[in-house]
């Protein structure tokens, strides 16, 4: 380009009708790119908004051949993992489900920005907009809050979706907008309201006070850090099923330990949640409309059993207390005859690990063990193959419909209604309900030769666990 044609580019941006601070953004992308640099994320949506995708496409492909080779392979591997995560509304009772009782005032509003999202793209870069104009967006962004981007760099993403492919199918393209809209605005709407409300109280805030915040919001919404790791995040989201969302359900009990305005907010979150938790399943016992296990060595524990559907709406914690509990103990309560066994340390950790593995690293480890987590021996049969297909590449809801619809009919399909938002649901027969449909009792009251007739039922049912 000639200087008279950089004045030009330069002179299309400042007639764009962005605001000041994304002129600036985005005159500094123009002037480092035409030096050899790639934008950042965030850089490249200011381009495209001025230029046309077309330039992004263009910058992308000046990259060395290795990164831009390694970047197709990593969204390729990432795939499955977007697929199954389709389809649904799931980040508010799934991702972002710690904040619910707490923040209804930014949870609401977010809900429904995030179903205008699913059907309108231009709703999506409208909210985006007015989240970054915001005149707390800068101290938001040096504070470390996190607002995951659509294009670009595949570690800017929400890891449900880190593939580029994610914009280009239908199906997955409303889904990304619709998981990224609502996670954006939770992040943003908790921390500015807080923050606002801290900075009007009059109260002393300091930048550990800012900073801790938003590394309690990313952690309550999902976005836990990596540590040295960090640069390799696609890569570990390929092999494991969301390791930044394991990463900040392990570590949002440190934020207990912050400063003090933000650990005493973080008690109050998760003290609603457990409260709003442990009083949905106290009624639903009381009232006899669902059955409830409280034993945490038991895969149902914390869960809410309607007939042969398990409903777990804890976003993920109930597996760590299980696992805690088994690991401690080391037993384990089968969900099959409800009785409980012996469950070796190393088995328990293995299993865990197991269970959070990717669609395609899963399959790996089971065709490597010669059967699946489930425990069933792998066979060359169409009809097992295509079981393992729809188990892998099939969205969770449309799996949780179809089971439950398999099992108990509409009834069961009307059950898991919950898991378009995030719940996750689980439907199947165990030896138990084998007993209790030929005999009447439950599998702990059957004399032997009866056990063994309800376990040969159980074993050769359609779908067992």
């Amino acid at each position: 380009f000639t200087d008279d044609e950089v004045r030009g580019l330069i002179g299309m941006i400042r007639t764009s009708g962005k605001q000041p601070r994304e002129q600036f953004d985005t005159v500094r992308a123009l002037t480092g790119a035409l030096e050899g640099q790639i934008p950042t994320p965030s850089q490249f949506k200011h381009l495209a908004d001025v230029f046309g995708k077309s330039l992004v496409s263009g910058l992308l492909k000046r990259r060395p051949a290795e990164t831009r080779v390694g970047s197709e392979l990593l969204s390729l591997a990432n795939l499955p993992r977007a697929v199954v995560a389709s389809i649904d509304l799931s980040a508010p009772l799934n991702q972002g489900v710690l904040l619910v009782p707490a923040h209804l005032r930014e949870v609401a509003p977010g809900m429904v920005a995030m179903s205008r999202a699913w059907a309108s793209e231009s709703f999506t870069r409208q909210v985006d907009q007015v989240i970054r104009t915001h005149p707390n967006f800068d101290k938001f962004i040096t504070s470390g809050g996190f607002l995951a981007e659509r294009a670009g760099a595949l570690a800017a993403r929400e890891e449900a979706f880190m593939t580029r492919f994610a914009g280009l199918i239908p199906g997955l393209k409303q889904s990304e907008r619709a998981y990224v809209t609502y996670l954006n605005k939770l992040r943003f709407d908790v921390w500015n309201n807080v923050y606002s409300g801290w900075t009007r109280s009059g109260k002393v805030i300091t930048d550990r006070d800012a900073r801790e915040l938003a590394l309690y919001v990313n952690r309550a919404t999902g976005r836990g850090g990596l540590g040295p790791l960090e640069k390799w995040a696609p890569v570990l989201n390929a092999g494991f099923f969301s390791p930044r969302l394991q990463a900040a359900r392990i570590t949002l009990p440190l934020s207990l330990a912050g400063s003090r305005q933000v650990s005493w907010m973080a008690a109050r979150d998760l003290a609603a949640f457990i409260a709003t938790g442990v009083g949905i399943l106290s009624l639903l016992k009381l009232s006899g409309q669902a059955d409830v296990t409280i034993d945490p060595r038991s895969t149902d524990f914390g869960k809410i059993l309607v007939g042969k559907t398990r409903l777990d709406f804890w976003g993920g914690f109930q597996q760590y207390a299980r696992f805690g509990a088994q690991f401690i103990t080391g037993q384990k309560k089968t969900t099959s005859a409800r009785l409980v066994v012996p469950l070796p340390r190393s088995a328990a950790f293995g299993r865990f690990i197991q269970s959070k593995l990717s669609p395609a690293t899963g399959l790996g480890v089971d065709i490597y063990r010669g059967e699946t987590f489930l425990g069933e021996e792998l066979e060359a049969s169409k009809r097992f193959i295509g079981k393992q297909a729809m188990d892998r590449l099939m969205p969770f809801f449309i799996q949780d419909v179809k089971k439950a619809t398999e099992q108990e009919g509409l009834r069961g399909g009307l059950t898991v209604t919950p898991a378009l938002f995030g719940v996750r649901a689980l439907t199947y027969a165990t030896a138990d309900d084998a007993a209790r449909d030929r005999f009447g009792v439950p599998y702990t009251e059957l004399w032997p030769f009866e056990k063994q007739l309800a376990i040969a039922i159980y074993q050769h049912s359609a779908d067992r666990p």
